[in-house]
């Protein structure tokens, strides 16, 4: 672009302009590759810097002690910048800071950031450190103003080039995507659109995948040769400095190894640190190979499978002397639809009220520009995040909206999803997650190639991974978008619609509303009235919908529109049909098939309500809910034995089949897992320590004066403990919670006790599951607060973790309608169910703690339970013999301090 811009960048103590104060500005005038002029200043806060931002920039509070106040500053940056259109990166920031208190004051901004989401959508980060460093950009200085500022010119720069260089079809596509849009997104378009596109991208190429060396080797029959290359002489050990030898890894490696070669079920739990990865691979890898028979190896989270696929796997195409083809696999929500995807590019970008969605918008664009490099389709290879996730669904590949043979893409091998399932029929090793190994089990059984061999990983989880896959849930948002979407798709694909069907429309369409109308009327007044005394504090409310509930609550109301629906959609569906015979003059499979996809799925979710309130199956549970975020009203069901669903349809018939997960057994025991998964009386068990001394690493502290969960207190005692821990071990806590609400409660209190400089970062309030992880893990003197995603999954080794505190036992809601169904099959819910799902639950928050040998932390326990009742003991047998700290509330923060010096002895005293 050849018109004049400032580049501009400010650095400030915060992130909320009203609150917090700018340390530095820096601006750079620049038309095309010359600069103009430049500006920069310290300036006055008139507040200490906080030592965080004091190690991120540099800038201390004896640099600006002297600087211009802040009037004075921002008066020369205005005056510099003029009325110029302003580039910056994630520009809003700045200008919130700069336009503080500035009423009528409006900038034209290019936003680099924004620009760089949608022009670079792979890249692995779009913050302005990174990339300069990708795209070898000047920028000495990362964080003081001038040097962000001149290096975010250089980038405006770089996309305008950048842009020039895509293909021209692919430019009129944006430029249509953005027609009648007023945004500078949209003016920077146009104008490398009037140079001329070049056509030649000047982006450099992705490096390309590194494939495995050549190997002549043949793999290892004998399962103790096997063990032997993890062994002392193996070649690991022997080739690589600092490789430790770990007995329990020894043990499993043999185990899993022996089992491949007879047949089986085996259970193992292996505790954190014991290398079960490699103990489960090494042998999977040499039978796959050996006998010519697939593997599958199957993990309840992303983040271990991207470990096994990313790490794992390519550290043993190293050391073993063999080849191997390993393929990951991911469900099909993961992988684009071009079918879907071109259908939703061409729906308007509007909101409810008809204005645009600037965030739609942005995503088409950056789909666009992704589609048109990636050979994959699959979502991570672009980072979405906040809405995005919601858009990503409306182009997703998905089964009930899947043309398979009949889709042109499909047949033109175009099909992201079926040809990754063409390329796992040569692989050896597959590597895929509880959900896909689920819906192809569970399923019509085409998602997966043939297998005889299953390592399931993170397997405590796979039962509610069952139920999860085997849920079914619809709401009036689902309902309409089916209804709409198939007479869109009628209009486009056979004509008008003629008055009858309109009516017949209109009539399913008024159903659907006053069904979910009375159904959120009647949320409302249970969440005030007998729907709570059921729940536990804190918790969602979902609402069982049995008999006696449907005839006594407010529910009843609910039931006569209900039943409605399916004679609506019955006489919409046979009318349509009708239309579309008289109106299709030639045979067409490719449009009766999608005829048949759309009112095929718009009649399951009608049936799923007319079930739930009339016609309910005796082999599923149906509940409603309204949903925590939106508030809106859902209807759900499930199978009442999920657990016996999974044995007949996922693992019968398998000729061997590993579990495994750090936590599996009850006070050594695997009964609970045995009664929900594997019920094979042959399945052979195997309890490995972890090699971690806890003794040395870990101390538990157990405060004596808790208040009761219910008391209104609770939650200021929580938030003034996590505050104290916070400050003296300067953030580097992880608070986990049972519930949102709670979260909500103590988060509150918590921003007002902690100390300024330690930021407090609550899930669903700060930002997405990632986008926390992220924070926690740059800033260490951050306090996390998360609910259950947070209990397992994460690993924050080293000193950026030494606290994890555990607000209360994590026992899942006694009413909730699929616990009420297991609950019904058992003597003693309590005991069999409850318990030992809290045990095992509460074991995996602790091993958050302790990820290496070289970790020390500690571990603190608010829920006076452990102390009050008689089952609190089961749950501290279930923790490793860690260091105890026993005393009030206020003692545990100074607790800690004392114990993490290493200066100072360990607390004696005997575990209990």
């Amino acid at each position: 672009m050849d018109r004049t811009f400032v580049a501009l960048d400010l650095e400030t103590t915060g992130l909320a302009p009203r609150v917090d104060r700018i340390i530095e500005v820096g601006a750079v005038r620049f038309r095309g590759e010359e600069v103009l002029a430049s500006y920069e200043s310290l300036v006055r806060p008139e507040v200490a810097i906080p030592p965080a931002v004091q190690q991120l920039t540099g800038i201390s509070d004896r640099d600006v002690a002297h600087a211009p106040d802040p009037e004075h500053a921002l008066a020369e940056l205005i005056d510099f910048v003029g009325d110029t259109p302003v580039v910056a990166h994630s520009g809003s920031f700045d200008l919130s800071f700069l336009l503080d208190g500035r009423e009528g004051a409006v900038y034209e901004l290019f936003d680099t950031l924004e620009l760089a989401r949608i022009l670079l959508p792979m890249a692995p980060s779009h913050s302005l450190p990174h990339l300069s460093r990708q795209l070898g950009l000047r920028h000495p200085h990362p964080h003081r103003a001038l040097s962000d500022a001149d290096a975010a010119r250089q980038l405006f720069r770089y996309l305008g080039e950048f842009t020039r260089g895509l293909p021209a079809e692919l430019l009129e596509r944006m430029l249509e995507v953005t027609s009648g849009w007023l945004d500078p997104v949209r003016d920077f378009l146009e104008d490398v659109s009037r140079r001329g596109a070049s056509g030649i991208s000047s982006l450099p190429p992705p490096e390309p995948e590194a494939g495995p060396p050549s190997r002549s080797g043949t793999p290892l029959m004998d399962p103790r040769a096997i063990q032997s290359l993890l062994g002392p002489q193996g070649p690991m050990a022997q080739e690589l400095d600092g490789y430790e030898l770990r007995e329990a890894q020894l043990q499993m490696t043999l185990a899993v190894a022996q089992l491949f070669a007879r047949g089986g079920r085996l259970l193992v739990e292996a505790g954190p640190g014991t290398g079960k990865s490699l103990a489960y691979l090494v042998p999977a890898l040499h039978h796959a190979v050996a006998r010519k028979e697939r593997v599958v190896v199957a993990t309840n989270t992303i983040t271990l499978q991207e470990q096994l696929y990313r790490k794992d796997i390519p550290f043993l195409r190293r050391w073993l002397p063999f080849d191997f083809k390993a393929l990951m696999l991911k469900g099909r929500s993961n992988y684009v639809s071009l079918r879907r995807w071109n259908r939703y590019l061409n729906a308007p970008s509007r909101r409810a009220d008809g204005s645009w969605s600037p965030e739609e918008v942005r995503f088409k664009l950056r789909m666009l520009v992704w589609l048109a490099q990636s050979s994959h389709g699959d979502r991570s290879e672009i980072r979405l995040t906040g809405m995005e996730d919601v858009f990503w669904l409306r182009a997703a590949s998905t089964a009930d909206d899947c043309l398979a043979g009949h889709c042109p893409n499909f047949r033109a091998q175009r099909c992201f999803y079926w040809n990754s399932r063409r390329a796992a029929q040569d692989a050896d090793l597959i590597v895929t997650n509880h959900a896909l190994l689920l819906a192809d089990a569970l399923g019509s059984g085409s998602v997966l190639p043939p297998y005889q061999h299953l390592v399931v990983d993170e397997a405590h989880q796979l039962e509610e991974a069952a139920v999860e896959s085997l849920t079914a849930r619809v709401g009036e948002e689902e309902l309409r978008e089916s209804l709409e979407g198939t007479l869109t798709w009628f209009r486009a694909a056979c004509g008008p619609l003629d008055g009858a069907v309109q009516a017949l429309a209109g009539s399913l369409r008024g159903q659907v509303v006053e069904t979910f109308t009375l159904l959120r009327s009647a949320l409302r007044t249970l969440a005030v009235g007998d729907a709570v005394p059921l729940q536990r504090p804190w918790t969602d409310p979902r609402i069982l919908l049995d008999a006696e509930r449907l005839r006594s609550s407010e529910l009843a109301r609910v039931v006569g529109p209900a039943g409605r629906l399916a004679p609506a959609f019955a006489a919409f569906r046979a009318a349509l049909e009708g239309a579309a015979s008289q109106l299709t003059v030639e045979p067409n499979a490719h449009a009766e098939r999608e005829l048949e996809l759309f009112l095929g799925q718009l009649g399951e979710r009608v049936a799923l309500v007319d079930e739930a309130f009339h016609r309910p199956r005796p082999t599923r549970l149906y509940w409603t809910l309204a949903e925590r975020r939106s508030g809106r009203p859902m209807v759900q069901a499930a199978p009442t034995q999920a657990g016996l669903i999974l044995q007949e349809r996922a693992l019968a018939g398998k000729q061997t089949v590993v579990f495994t997960s750090a936590t599996l057994a009850v006070a050594g025991s695997f009964t609970y897992f045995r009664r929900g998964v594997a019920q094979d009386d042959d399945a052979h068990e195997m309890i490995l320590a972890s090699p971690f001394d806890y003794l040395a690493q870990a101390l538990l502290c157990l405060p004596t004066d808790l208040y009761e969960l219910a008391d209104p207190r609770f939650p200021d005692q929580v938030a003034e403990t996590v505050a104290a821990i916070g400050r003296v071990l300067e953030g580097r806590t992880l608070v986990l919670f049972t519930s949102h609400l709670q979260l909500r409660d103590v988060a509150d209190r918590l921003k007002i006790l902690a100390a300024p400089d330690l930021p407090v970062l609550a899930q669903n309030f700060d930002g997405t599951r990632r986008q926390l992880l992220a924070r926690f893990e740059e800033d260490p003197r951050a306090i996390l607060l998360g609910t259950s995603s947070f209990w397992e999954g994460i690993d924050v080794p080293g000193d950026a973790l030494s606290c994890v505190v555990i607000v209360r036992l994590p026992f899942r809601v006694p009413t909730d309608p699929v616990q009420v169904a297991r609950s019904a099959r058992l003597r003693d819910p309590f005991t069999e169910l409850m318990l030992p799902e809290a045990v095992l639950r509460l074991k995996q928050g602790f091993g958050r703690l302790i990820r290496r040998r070289s970790d020390r932390g500690a571990a603190v326990l608010l829920d006076h339970r452990i102390a009050n009742r008689t089952y609190g003991q089961a749950f501290l047998d279930a923790l490793p013999k860690a260091a105890v700290h026993v005393g009030e509330a206020a003692e545990t923060a100074p607790a800690i301090a004392r114990w993490l010096s290493r200066d100072v002895p360990l607390p004696a005293g005997a575990w209990r």
